[in-house]
């Protein structure tokens, strides 16, 4: 189901439960500062524009989609979180996907048949074309199982920088402004940000609502400029790995969620075919 705030975009999801935002549907004039070039602070300027606020200025220090936003796997799941607090959450998320797939279909946005699929080192093949599922691109060697996780219906893929830079284009012909720069602070007036400081203007900034979508730096930006607000800390995060492949040969759109078993123990790297022909794996 699709969900459409009376007020605007920006809705929550909290245990399975959408709440309305408190954005104007009408334009105020008043100046929006974004902090921050990936998914969501581009979305935030995609949703804003999409509502008239056109006075809303984008500021990324390095490039759009540069970090996690831009390197990310894309993947999609409508159901994998639904025994959980997060349900509402990700059915909202895949649906309006889907719903920008249909307005935007160079999105590079497909669905996928999903496949979990077991390997050993210890186990040997025959290097044919795997007859256990119908994964034409993958061999049977070493594998010790395989089956369908979920299907198109569920799962899907998206290519997070196209996505990233269709939004952002869409958003500048609305009147949305890129500013490639540093924010280094911010002034307040009776406790109210009223300019921003930036590495480009040697005069500050007016703004009238700061956004800040700094990912993984939103916390740190916070608690600088903003100790007001008690945010906690950032948890402690394992780190992952991605690499990008070029196979010489073209693969179907099936996404595979790899246990891979070694005397030394298991990993669990996660593959996904890209329409442009590369393969995204990631894990640890």
């Amino acid at each position: 189901q699709s969900y459409e705030p009376q007020h605007g975009i920006g809705s929550d999801v909290y245990h399975g439960r959408v709440t309305e935002a408190v954005v104007s549907t009408q334009s105020t004039g008043d100046h929006i500062a974004i902090i921050g070039g990936g998914i969501i602070g581009i979305s935030t300027a995609f949703y804003l524009s999409s509502l008239g606020h056109t006075n809303v200025t984008i500021y990324e220090q390095c490039s759009v989609a540069c970090h996690s936003s831009g390197k990310a796997g894309g993947f999609l799941a409508r159901t994998w979180c639904d025994e959980t607090d997060l349900s509402g959450l990700a059915h909202a998320s895949f649906n309006l996907h889907l719903e920008l797939k249909g307005q935007y279909p160079d999105i590079d946005y497909r669905g996928v048949d999903t496949y979990q699929v077991n390997t050993s080192q210890e186990s040997e093949g025959k290097n044919k074309c795997c007859d256990k599922a119908p994964v034409k691109w993958i061999t049977d060697d070493h594998i010790t199982g395989i089956k369908l996780l979920d299907t198109s219906k569920n799962t899907a893929k998206v290519s997070p920088k196209i996505l990233c830079n269709k939004l952002l284009s869409v958003a500048q012909s609305r009147g949305v402004q890129l500013n490639i720069s540093k924010v280094l602070g911010v002034k307040k007036s009776d406790g109210i940000v009223t300019h921003l400081l930036t590495s480009t203007s040697q005069n500050p900034v007016l703004v009238d609502v700061v956004v800040v979508a700094a990912g993984p730096w939103t916390t740190k930006f916070i608690h600088k400029h903003f100790p007001e607000y008690l945010l906690p800390s950032l948890r402690p995060q394992t780190r992952a790995h991605s690499v990008v492949l070029r196979p010489d040969t073209e693969l179907g759109a099936e996404c595979l969620f790899q246990y891979h078993t070694t005397p030394s123990g298991t990993v669990d790297p996660e593959i996904y075919p890209v329409a442009d022909g590369t393969v995204y794996v990631c894990g640890r």
